[in-house]
């Protein structure tokens, strides 16, 4: 997955397009897990911070770490900070 500028990923998009490798554009407001998103974190965390998490009732599997997703994580600013800005 390739996460950025709009004019950059469409550049590479195409490059790889003409090298016979399939490309999707994902549709997005925004070019989340990219340091595009760093403007945006200190708000995000305070919105974050501002909500009542509860823990899930069903397991999932959290793309940030690859595990199950914990209560406590589930429950942390942290995390959904993290979650915007990392893959």
């Amino acid at each position: 997955m390739v996460s950025g500028a709009e004019d950059a990923v469409a550049e590479l998009a195409g490059k790889l397009a003409a090298e016979g490798r399939k490309t999707k554009a994902l549709a997005v407001s925004h070019a989340f897990h990219s340091p595009l998103m760093d403007p945006i974190l200190d708000a995000f965390r305070e919105v974050a911070e501002s909500v009542a998490f509860e823990a899930p009732a069903l397991p999932v599997v959290s793309t940030l770490t690859g595990r199950t997703l914990t209560a406590e994580e589930a429950g942390s600013a942290d995390y959904w900070v993290r979650h915007v800005r990392e893959a």
